[in-house]
This record gives structure tokens, C-alpha cells and sequence, in this order.
């Protein structure tokens, strides 16, 4: 049996959702397939027991306060196949765990405050179609093999970075 949690908010403005934060034990909902809380205010870090649910296939946290970095427990989720925490207020690295995610076709991290380099696992990510990392602070070059290391890659969103 899987299990969907879906928050919605209630008002047209995203910004106008319910307050309050994640917690952590979000972590032992074990069947957990879908978790959605877009467009709230929640705030906080995002607990790394969310990062322990391999059964999670739809992560969407876009549009509220989050802040805090990417735990290396990103990587723990083999199942996932949509992540999208656009439009928070994340820091930090991305970190190259991520590229062990196989199964995900859409990755949307954009506008945050990311810095650093996008890991070269990244680009080793078969299924994936969209890949959104727009307004960051992200800085390097891109490789130049995009087309064998993203076969199925049909959106890509880099701009309002620092790329060469």
C-alpha cells in the first residue's frame, strides 16, 4: 500500500499558505509515495529523515521558506522521480549523491541560493527530461557530453548562474 500526502494551499498566492515546518517524523511514514506541500509557508530545514523513505517517488516542496543545505541523504531516495524545491531558500553545494536518484525525470532546484559546482554525476542520469537550476549562484563549465549523459534530457533551465 502507498501513501500520498498532499498540503495545498488554500489561497491563489503562494506566498499565503499554512505556516509551520516538517517534521521529522515525516521519516516514518515508510509507505510514503508522494509528498506535496508546494506553495505554503513552510520553513526550517528539510529533515533528513525525509531522505530515509525509499518508497518516495514525488517530492515537491517548491514555493515556501526552507531554508538550510541538500543533505548527502538525498542519494537514499532510489525511487524518486520528481524532486522539486524551487523557490525556497536553500545554501550550499550540491551535493554529488544526488546523480545515485536513477529513476528521477524531473529535478527543479532553481531559484535558491546554491553555490559551487553542479556534481558531474549529475549528467550521468539516463531518464532524466527536465533540469531546472536557474537562479543560483552555480559557477563552472558544463560538459561537453550533455547529449550522451542525459539521453532523455528535453528541458534545461541553467540561466541567472555564474557558468563559462
Amino acid at each position: 500500500m502507498q501513501l500520498t500526502l498532499k498540503f495545498k494551499s488554500t489561497n491563489k498566492s503562494p506566498q499565503l499558505g499554512r505556516p509551520g515546518v516538517i517534521p521529522s517524523e515525516i521519516g516514518n511514514l515508510q509507505n510514503l509515495a508522494q509528498f506535496d506541500i508546494a506553495s505554503n509557508r513552510i520553513s526550517g530545514t528539510i529533515p533528513v529523515s525525509i531522505f530515509n523513505i525509499s518508497s518516495l517517488q514525488i517530492l515537491n516542496l517548491h514555493h515556501n521558506q526552507l531554508s538550510g543545505s541538500l543533505p548527502k541523504d538525498i542519494g537514499n531516495l532510489t525511487n524518486l522521480e520528481y524532486f522539486d524545491i524551487s523557490f525556497n531558500s536553500l545554501i550550499g553545494g550540491l551535493p554529488r549523491e544526488i546523480g545515485k536518484i536513477y529513476q528521477l525525470k524531473r529535478l527543479s532546484l532553481g531559484f535558491n541560493n546554491f553555490t559551487g559546482f553542479i556534481p558531474l554525476e549529475l549528467f550521468n542520469m539516463s531518464n532524466l527530461q527536465v533540469l531546472s537550476l536557474l537562479t543560483n549562484r552555480l559557477s563552472a563549465s558544463l560538459p561537453t557530453n550533455l547529449d550522451r549523459g542525459l539521453p532523455a534530457l528535453e528541458e534545461l533551465y541553467l540561466f541567472r548562474n555564474y557558468f563559462t
